[in-house]
């Protein structure tokens, strides 16, 4: 799980290889990298830091 509060406007996890999004608490854009690993990419349009919330978990 990645929990953290992002004070700029773009930004992105991307998860360690082997793992799938489970749940993300703002609305994200899900791309996969070259390298097969997920990335989530989220911006915030507000003033404030938006607090997010990432789950994943490993695949079987």
């Amino acid at each position: 799980m990645f929990a953290r509060s992002l004070g700029i406007r773009r930004n992105s996890v991307v998860l360690p290889p082997g793992h799938e999004l489970v749940a993300c608490n703002v609305p994200a854009q899900v791309l996969q990298e070259a390298d097969g690993r997920i990335k989530v990419s989220f911006m915030n349009p507000g003033p404030d830091a938006a607090s997010v919330v990432v789950k994943a978990r490993r695949l079987p």
